[in-house]
């Protein structure tokens, strides 16, 4: 027996990450880990704002924003207007997973920023600051929204095919 899952299923599971990766501006993208304090993806340029720290990685909170933004605008597009041209969807399922595929590596990235420039021995650090909950929620936003775009982007190559 076969099992069929409608692509609007899919879109609409793939909304849902992309939502988590807009939604992670507003958690703790930088946790420290002697007191409940936390910056979020909007905190972190009055963390580091002079000084030292221009590190580039500070703006990779508002960069997976704006991907998302654009992600969530391509896929509310295509699940609004399913009958599009054949160019047209085919390329937008295809932007929002590299867009996916880029959050990932930003995410990745930025858990492994050391802010204080402190020196890290077989993955022990002294940093007192971690990548926090921002970060993560990000990451699992776009691993859910690549998947589910790959199994979008597979459908329309089978129906170009057919």
């Amino acid at each position: 027996m076969e099992t069929k899952i409608d692509s609007r299923i899919i879109g609409i599971i793939a909304v849902m990450g992309i939502m988590m990766v807009v939604a992670a501006i507003f958690m703790n993208w930088i946790a420290v880990d002697d007191a409940y304090l936390g910056y979020s993806g909007l905190q972190i340029g009055d963390l580091v704002d002079g000084g030292d720290y221009d590190d580039w990685q500070q703006n990779v909170p508002l960069i997976v924003f704006i991907l998302g933004i654009i992600m969530l605008i391509l896929e509310i597009i295509s699940l609004i207007m399913p009958d599009m041209s054949k160019k047209i969807e085919a390329i937008m399922p295809s932007l929002t997973f590299i867009f996916g595929i880029v959050i990932i590596i930003l995410c990745a990235l930025f858990a492994c920023w050391d802010l204080f420039d402190e020196h890290t021995v077989l993955l022990v650090t002294t940093d007192p600051c971690d990548a926090g909950a921002g970060c993560w929620t990000a990451l699992v936003g776009a691993v859910i929204c690549v998947i589910c775009n790959l199994g979008q982007v597979i459908a329309t190559v089978k129906k170009k095919e057919a």
